[in-house]
């Protein structure tokens, strides 16, 4: 039975995989901007895509000045419209670089390490938050328009 139960998720997974590669494939930019701290780098690597954050890898970290202008330089420079956050964390700092650059709204990340009420009476998770959270808004990031 567990063998059985790992098989079918690895399918899932698999399914899931070619799902993220199809619906970013024709991106109009690899780089995304998350105004959190940088714990999307494993889809980064594997869907081949840049991700910038101000605030380094640490949750706890503050970013600079410095660093929030550089983003919204970067942004500005390259036409980027969404700014990405953490489902669980604070908008604040994506707020604040949509309000001081061109980008025109914040969509949601979710870490996939935690869940809400909603999602869990809807059954989801890792696979669901995936394709219903993270996949949406990844696209949007990149310039895909549905």
């Amino acid at each position: 039975v567990y063998a059985e139960n790992g098989d079918a998720y690895v399918e899932r997974l698999t399914a899931l995989h070619e799902t993220f590669e199809t619906a970013l494939a024709d991106r109009e930019r690899d780089t995304v901007v998350v105004a959190a701290h940088n714990s999307y780098a494993y889809l980064a690597d594997r869907y081949g895509l840049e991700v910038v954050s101000p605030q380094g890898v640490s949750p706890d970290a503050e970013p600079s000045q410095d660093e929030i202008s550089a983003v919204v330089d970067l942004i500005d420079d390259e036409g980027i419209d969404v700014v990405l956050a953490d489902h669980f964390g604070s908008d604040d700092l994506a707020n604040t670089i949509v309000r001081e650059s061109s980008a025109s709204r914040v969509e949601r990340l979710s870490p996939a390490e935690g869940t809400t009420r909603e999602w869990n009476e809807r059954g989801w998770g890792y696979v669901e938050q995936m394709e219903e959270i993270n996949l949406p808004a990844l696209q949007a990031a990149v310039g895909i328009t549905e």
